[in-house]
């Protein structure tokens, strides 16, 4: 699995490449995880085996935001939505809901649909993996090389005020 660099904003851009290599996960399996005839509960198994470490690799190395978190997850309902195949219903006088009246009922679906078949909204798995990973640091010897990483205080001093910046051009 490769990592996006860039020299601007490095956790927007690694955020946007593991949601672009989820998407392609799911293109992969879309015949599958869109097939009504597959049951709905093996095609939820195969989205969370499948495209949810896709979507989540590394990313115990973001520095989130609401504006990440909220992409992350809509990403996620997006792909739900498209699992579930439910188009937008009529109202009794002949107009088509309208899209946010949709996509809020659909989401609620799957938000549903999600909390049945145990697959976790990924900002909370990412949380619980970061929970995980300090409890487990907190619990390793003081001689293994990540608890090593994590408790190093560099020497020296840096200079006081803000850093020089050149112009970007």
């Amino acid at each position: 699995m490769a990592r996006a660099l860039s020299l601007r904003d490095a956790h927007d851009a690694e955020l946007t490449h593991r949601l672009k290599r989820a998407w392609t996960k799911f293109g992969t399996f879309r015949q599958e995880l869109t097939d009504k005839a597959v049951p709905l509960h093996l095609r939820m198994k195969l989205f969370h085996s499948a495209v949810t470490p896709t979507a989540l690799y590394g990313c115990g190395s973001w520095v989130m935001t609401k504006e990440r978190d909220s992409k992350l997850k809509g990403a996620q309902f997006k792909m739900i939505r498209a699992m579930l195949g439910r188009g937008r219903k009529y109202k009794p006088d002949g107009d088509v809901e309208t899209w946010v009246d949709w996509a809020q009922r659909v989401t609620t679906e799957a938000r549903q649909l999600m909390k049945n078949h145990d697959v976790p909204i990924w900002t909370e798995e990412r949380r619980s993996r970061l929970q995980r990973w300090s409890v487990r640091l907190n619990d390793m010897s003081s001689d293994r090389w990540a608890r090593r990483v994590h408790d190093w205080i560099p020497d020296g001093r840096r200079a006081r005020g803000h850093p020089l910046t050149s112009p970007v051009g």
